[in-house]
């Protein structure tokens, strides 16, 4: 099985991505905060399906998080401080 951990120069920090006879694992790898989403963890999210999506030897997809969790919730303070407050317009 080959395993795909890259780091922040443009490797993975948050998961772990795995491949192997058509299966792909994708295990969210942030138990020290219970694998609490956060911005990084989405985009990673999302680089490891597009790969997985465009590489024909695929079948299967796997979601799991690191130890007792799979997502125990998403990090708000972080993402709130990138994103930009919608107004109501009236």
């Amino acid at each position: 099985m080959s395993t795909v951990q890259w780091t922040a120069s443009g490797e993975y920090s948050d998961i772990l991505y795995h491949k192997a006879e058509g299966i792909a694992r994708i295990t969210i790898n942030r138990p020290e905060v219970r694998n609490a989403f956060r911005p990084q963890t989405v985009e990673q999210m999302i680089a490891a399906l597009s790969d997985a999506r465009n590489d024909e030897t695929i079948g299967v997809v796997i979601l799991t998080g690191a130890e007792r969790w799979l997502s125990a919730r998403v990090e708000t303070r972080r993402y709130e401080a990138t994103q930009a407050m919608p107004t109501a317009k009236g």
